[in-house]
């Protein structure tokens, strides 16, 4: 087939602009500018929130705590509703009674920061009989796995926590009392003045709650004792305390990003 001369071509196509110019007006071309493109969502501000736990309170069961009595080294007090600390030379040589506490701690979606922890203990009775000295109380955080048990003054059944075991007939504490330095707990992290009663006793808790948060220590509660010779003995109220306000009670403040 042989090809329309140019000037055929030329002369049809102008001719069809011609008629649809006519027919539909003169063809306008549009050019795209740029986009505009609506801005990306503000996400919402942070939020400070505080958070209460407490055995019993707004449903809350994840307290555990217990004394380990180094004159009685294989009996559980678990069940009991008092928490005591002593450290005697005295009626019994070299006596020391600790307490161990555990809070289970809830999930806290979008967290950003930790800001605050109180750990607050209520004083129920004290013995102050023949005090030598001012002697300084301490925390620290524990490193090894306990059982809390259910027992008062009677010796334990396997897996609950002894003076000499973590958990009875399973896993011994590296050095009676927990005292083992870093395997059974770390160096204390808070000291604080023998206690008077009536009174409470409340325990800067910061430093603990951020390295199970944000560290990622694993969270085994603290042991708090009395770390010199005398013939004082504190009691708190424990989490099985009847008086549902005097159990031991963990505020935690923070901030996080709540969701869009």
């Amino acid at each position: 087939m042989k090809a329309l001369p140019s000037v055929l071509v030329d002369s049809f196509w102008g001719s069809a602009r011609s008629v649809v110019a006519r027919r539909f007006g003169p063809t306008i071309v549009i050019q795209q500018g740029p986009r505009n493109t609506p801005p990306a969502p503000k996400p919402p501000e942070p939020i400070q929130n505080t958070i209460i736990l407490q055995q019993g309170r707004d449903g809350y069961s994840g307290c555990q705590d217990t004394t380990i009595c180094s004159p009685r080294p294989n009996f559980n007090y678990g069940g009991w509703d008092q928490l005591r600390l002593r450290h005697s030379n005295k009626a019994t040589p070299n006596a020391f009674d600790r307490a161990l506490i555990r809070f289970e701690l809830p999930d806290l979606p979008g967290l950003i920061s930790i800001d605050d922890a109180l750990l607050t203990l209520t004083v129920t009775h004290i013995d102050e009989t023949l005090i030598l000295d001012t002697i300084p109380f301490e925390a620290c955080i524990l490193t090894r796995d306990w059982g809390e048990g259910i027992h008062v003054g009677q010796t334990a059944t396997q897996g609950e926590a002894t003076h000499n075991a973590a958990r009875y007939l399973e896993d011994n504490w590296a050095t009676p009392g927990a005292q083992n330095v870093p395997d059974d707990r770390l160096d204390p992290f808070f000291g604080f003045d023998a206690p008077t009663f009536p009174g409470l006793t409340i325990i800067d808790f910061l430093g603990p709650v951020r390295s199970w948060y944000q560290d990622g220590l694993p969270n085994y509660g603290v042991i708090l004792q009395n770390g010199g010779y005398n013939k004082y003995s504190v009691y708190y109220a424990s989490r099985n305390h009847a008086t549902q306000q005097w159990r031991p009670e963990l505020g935690i403040t923070y901030t996080y990003q709540p969701s869009p």
